[in-house]
């Protein structure tokens, strides 16, 4: 039965050449997302690499100007100080780009590949506004996630949404009824064949971003099948919605306003409500706070001297009974309490500005239940490592390197002795953290849903 159930779609489908215009524009709509894609993670890895090149053109040329073999003549040691270096070396710090960006842009758009490395560098150069798409309605870039997302239930619905009712309305049912397994199955059939039309376009850009990632630096076979596999539960999951509703028998106008409502609540009203509650729930970052951040940068070098020790030898006990030979000494101690103070503060300010975006990311979570579509693109955002759990990760680990580098240098300079090339060398290098992908979680609500379908259109196969 299946086969000339097939067979009798197939040739339906070739006589319709609306439905084969639109197979063909929205497998080209599928490759322009996938090329979008890889637009965008190319001209961030060609950011990142003429960025190194410059840093490392820079490391180059301190080390030939600044001889660290022996210690600097009378009256250059100013060139050892970290401000110095620090201006000399331009220092920056790269995020580790996964090639599945391509398939799945989310924050890498938004947020800067770049951070400076150099410990007077402010983190809040980014906005703190998160991105998340399809949670914030913000489409952003047409990348591979975004076409499988939207655009194939949309295309789906189209093509789907009329298998019984256009029977019923040509008066072609009774004669269904009579055939062998009844016209149910006939009905699922014909889903089944509309199903796999839709997913022609899907397969093409599959195969397509295979050929095109499979030659990628760092390409991880493993975590392609798995984005795959995400594609394909949310894939089906919308094949068990179609399925569930052929049920119950609705004619065609009821069938693709139903549908087509289904897809408004998961897709727009759902995310939007729950993201308008979480921002008042979880507002972002003060913008006056940075601006007192800010404030406090410019004055922190004025402030009294014994405040500026009074902070140190807190921080540094060892420093309490350490004598100021002359004025040159002081200063040193003043830039160190000044740089110090100034990255604790602003240190203080991410930490307490990460709390509320983990109190919100988890917030997130438990609304999968109500927001599944947010769970698969979570998903696909941790895998591709382009969620913002990936980019708080980065910021945190640069913060992290510049404080040892702040550290270093200024504890090489106060202990006295020349900065020589072996300190040079042995300068903290910025390593970076490596953040969780597990996905499951985010797919529980998604499944349970694709369950709960599955069970609807088997109850109304047996009755």
């Amino acid at each position: 039965m299946i086969t000339t159930i097939f067979k009798f779609e197939w040739k339906q489908f070739i006589r319709s050449k609306g439905l084969v215009a639109a197979l063909v524009i929205f497998s080209v709509i599928g490759l322009f997302c996938l090329q979008q894609g890889s637009v965008v993670y190319h001209f961030q890895q060609v950011a990142v690499d003429s960025a190194l090149a410059k840093k490392q053109r820079s490391y180059n040329y301190v080390k030939q100007v600044f001889d660290t073999l022996k210690p600097i003549a009378e009256g250059m040691q100013e060139m050892q100080s970290p401000f110095s270096l620090e201006w000399q070396l331009r220092d920056v710090v790269a995020k580790d780009a996964s090639p599945l960006t391509v398939l799945s842009v989310g924050q890498s758009d938004v947020y800067a590949p770049l951070l400076s490395g150099n410990f007077r560098g402010s983190i809040f150069n980014n906005q703190f506004d998160e991105f998340q798409n399809p949670e914030k309605l913000l489409a952003g870039n047409l990348d591979v996630s975004f076409f499988l997302l939207f655009l194939f239930p949309l295309f789906f619905i189209a093509v789907a949404y009329n298998a019984r009712s256009a029977d019923v309305e040509a008066g072609i049912t009774p004669l269904l009824r009579t055939q062998a397994g009844g016209a149910d199955r006939i009905v699922y059939y014909r889903v089944l064949f509309r199903w796999l039309v839709a997913l022609v376009p899907v397969l093409i850009v599959l195969l397509a971003s295979a050929a095109q990632l499979s030659a990628a630096t760092n390409f991880l076979l493993v975590d392609w099948l798995q984005w795959w596999a995400v594609a394909l539960l949310y894939i089906c999951f919308w094949l068990l919605v179609v399925l569930s509703l052929q049920r119950f028998r609705l004619n065609s106008v009821i069938n693709v306003m139903t549908l087509s409502g289904i897809w408004v609540l998961l897709l727009i009203a759902i995310p939007g409500l729950l993201n308008t509650w979480l921002n008042y729930r979880f507002p972002v970052t003060n913008k006056t706070e940075v601006a007192e951040l800010r404030d406090f940068d410019f004055k922190a070098w004025d402030l009294p001297f014994e405040q500026h020790q009074a902070f140190l030898v807190r921080t540094y006990p060892a420093y309490k009974s350490r004598i100021f030979k002359d004025l040159a000494d002081s200063v040193k101690f003043r830039s160190f309490g000044y740089a110090l103070q100034v990255y604790k503060q602003e240190r203080a300010l991410y930490e307490k500005a990460a709390v509320v975006r983990q109190q919100r990311s988890k917030a997130e979570e438990q609304m999968f239940w109500l927001n599944p579509v947010g769970g698969v693109m979570r998903s696909f955002a941790s895998i591709s490592r382009t969620s913002i759990h990936h980019q708080h990760s980065f910021e945190q680990s640069v913060l992290a390197y510049r404080e040892q580098k702040l550290n270093y240098l200024f504890e090489k300079l106060m202990a006295g002795t020349p900065f020589l090339k072996a300190e040079f060398e042995q300068m903290p290098r910025y390593k970076p953290v490596k953040a969780d992908a597990s996905v499951f979680q985010y797919l529980l609500p998604i499944i349970l849903l694709s369950v709960l379908f599955l069970m609807t259109t088997a109850f109304g196969n047996r009755r």
